[in-house]
């Protein structure tokens, strides 16, 4: 569902919406949910962080998006415009808000044992190396226009996503307790979400200027 408001667009996932009503007419099922509306709360001032800072840098808000996994900001596009000057500064700042205001939260908040580690395990997961998370992008923008950067990145990411995978099977093998696994299946899951949209979008803008050839051709 999406719903365009004076300054951006809202969408919601049918899935959160669904579970967020349940959960509003359910005392059990909202006591038995709260940690996880916490931590959704903390993910929340997570992305506000990162619009805020985006906004300082001329920004545009397009979509907030709203899902079972967390909250998701989409700024207006302009990365296809010919000849636009990128700053790999500005947007390395942009993805560091994010994980630096968890910190913050933490440091605030030590005395709160639950709200300290669920905060420093925010920070920490986002800066993992791995697509789609801030470390990532962060490091993207600091290789910039590196000629080999495509080819680093993949091995960097390679070498991340197979410690992820390590450290699932000895928690497995070692813990009843699977939270790194199931993290770990959740990044899989939405890094090749991810790299389907990417490849769809750039699909469409290829069609596009595919499209606008032919009619300068016409033209002529």
């Amino acid at each position: 569902m999406k719903i365009k408001t004076p300054f951006f667009y809202l969408e919601a996932e049918y899935l959160f919406l669904i579970f967020s009503f349940i959960c509003l007419f359910s005392n059990k099922m909202r006591s038995y949910f709260a940690p996880f509306y916490l931590c959704y709360l903390f993910i929340s001032f997570h992305e506000l962080s990162h619009i805020f800072v985006a906004s300082l840098f001329g920004k545009k808000l397009d979509t907030i998006k709203l899902t079972l996994s967390g909250v998701n900001a989409k700024f207006e596009k302009s990365k296809y415009v010919l000849n636009e000057e990128t700053s790999y500064l500005h947007n390395i700042f942009i993805y560091l808000a994010g994980p630096m205001s968890n910190i913050i939260l933490a440091v605030i908040f030590h005395d709160q044992r639950y709200i300290f580690d669920i905060n420093i395990s925010l920070a920490i997961i986002n800066m993992l190396f791995i697509y789609p998370l801030d470390g990532y992008n962060i490091l993207l923008n600091v290789f910039g226009d590196f000629k080999y950067r495509k080819k680093y990145l993949n091995i960097i990411e390679k070498v991340f996503l197979l410690v992820l995978i390590f450290f699932s099977f000895i928690q497995i093998l070692y813990s009843k307790n699977i939270s790194i696994s199931i993290f770990t299946v959740y990044i899989l899951l939405i890094r090749s979400k991810e790299k389907i949209n990417i490849s769809k979008e750039k699909y469409d803008v290829k069609k596009m200027f595919h499209l606008n050839d032919k009619n300068i051709t016409i033209f002529k």
